[in-house]
């Protein structure tokens, strides 16, 4: 709805041409229609009688000289009349459709949705129509939710999988830039450059999730990753379903940054599994493991073993150096253990200075000369006292492989402590394996 400045005969004809029924029906319309000429002034040549009743409006000044300019917004003036000279100089024959606000006789403004038509006359372009709705309470609802978006402590969103089987992400928050490093305009016709960012290792996990959710119709739940300028966040999404007319479905949900979260939980489960002195494993967490390992071998026969150490005269340590003397002397050993062990073996602390090593897919000759290696880095060990006095440290092992009749982790400690007791016996500073009873 544009009039020119230097519109001299901009007057609209009204209804005289027009049967008065269509007036009559037009004066029911929520929507203001109106006819304009295609090029400058563009006058007008028709607007609905509706203009005042549904746009607050008076003919009169929307058709004097320079009245659109007059009564629009001045923030909304040069945007709007560039998009639509654009628009009108461009090849696109698709419809315009532009937002601005425009002010009422009362002088006040309302917020309009103006969409705009080429009309055609063999073949070159001669009149715009268009029809002009008052979109103030929606305006007023949306610029409510962009709100609530904004305060959102995530990232509002819909997702859809459209009927032929493709996805997209119709509308995303702001805050899909700070959690994907992704523009929502990057998204709004495809998946590709949103999983870009998820980590390789939970794509086709995220995706079944989806398909299971649209299959049963379920609120879809998941915490997932993303690697985002070379950092991996955890994120927790959330979204119900609904089905669309088109046949496909649509989520409304809420992604949230859940990376501290994680990060806690970690380090709360590596508090209730580890030994705060040495950093090995806990006790409980040892006899969890070797449980399980014992109901895997029931079923797939795959050997492993256990190394029981004691530190040698480790009491006569404490009592000539000190008690921190001797953390100090644990600490070391645990720094051995986790050095020579692999990823998969479990070194944890029994409590004082005993300490057990299980050995996943392991026989008993290899065990011994993991034994034999990490006693002799014990034996290498030299401390100072107080007056940096150097002193060394031993420790014996005693070892065993589990057997087909070994039901509770107890029944290996038994033997590799019997083994233990043979290496204190014989000496200290040795390692001494019991066979497996075949």
């Amino acid at each position: 709805m544009n009039a020119s400045s230097d519109a001299e005969d901009s007057k609209p004809t009204n209804s005289s041409g027009l049967p008065a029924m269509l007036d009559e029906i037009l004066r029911l319309s929520p929507a203001v229609v109106y006819y304009t000429e295609a090029v400058p002034p563009y006058r007008i040549e028709y607007i609905s009688p509706n203009l005042r009743p549904f746009l607050r409006i008076d003919d009169e000044k929307l058709t004097a000289s320079g009245g659109w300019f007059h009564l629009v917004h001045p923030d909304d003036v040069a945007p709007t009349l560039a998009e639509f000279e654009a628009w009108l100089h461009g090849d696109s024959t698709r419809d315009l459709n532009r937002r601005y606000r425009i002010m009422t006789h009362e002088g006040s403004y309302i917020w309009v949705e103006d969409t705009c038509r080429k009309i055609f006359k063999e073949g070159r372009l001669m009149h715009i129509a268009g029809a002009a709705l008052d979109i103030s309470r929606q305006q007023k609802v949306e610029e409510t939710l962009r709100k609530i978006a904004d305060a959102a402590p995530g990232m509002i969103f819909q997702f859809e999988r459209r009927a032929d089987g493709s996805y997209r992400i119709p509308y995303a928050s702001h805050q899909m830039r700070d959690l994907f490093g992704v523009d929502p305009g990057d998204v709004e016709n495809g998946l590709d450059r949103l999983l870009e960012v998820f980590h390789p290792d939970d794509v086709e996990r995220v995706m079944q999730s989806v398909e299971e959710s649209e299959r049963t119709q379920t609120f879809w739940s998941l915490d997932y990753r993303v690697c985002v300028s070379g950092s991996i966040r955890w994120l927790h999404g959330q979204s119900a379903p609904e089905r669309t007319p088109e046949g496909g479905t649509l989520w409304h949900g809420l992604v949230m940054d859940i990376t501290r979260q994680k990060q806690l939980e970690h380090e709360l489960r590596e508090m209730s599994i580890r030994d705060a002195l040495t950093g090995l494993f806990n006790r409980r967490y040892f006899f969890d493991v070797v449980s399980r390992e014992l109901d895997r071998v029931g079923r797939t026969a795959s050997p492993f073993c256990l190394i029981m150490v004691d530190l040698d005269e480790f009491k006569a340590i404490n009592d000539q150096y000190g008690h921190a003397k001797g953390d100090e002397v644990l600490v070391a050993f645990a720094g051995i253990l986790t050095a020579r062990l692999r990823r998969t073996d479990v070194p944890a602390r029994l409590g004082g200075e005993e300490f057990v090593i299980f050995l996943p897919d392991t026989l008993l000759d290899q065990a011994f000369w993991v034994a034999e290696e990490i006693r002799a880095d014990v034996a290498a060990i030299r401390l100072t006292d107080a007056r940096d006095v150097p002193f060394g440290v031993t420790a014996s092992f005693g070892l065993t492989q589990c057997q087909a009749s070994d039901q509770h982790p107890d029944d290996l400690l038994r033997r590799a402590d019997s083994a233990l007791y043979q290496a204190k016996h014989q000496g200290r500073n040795q390692v001494v394996s019991i066979p497996a009873i075949t």
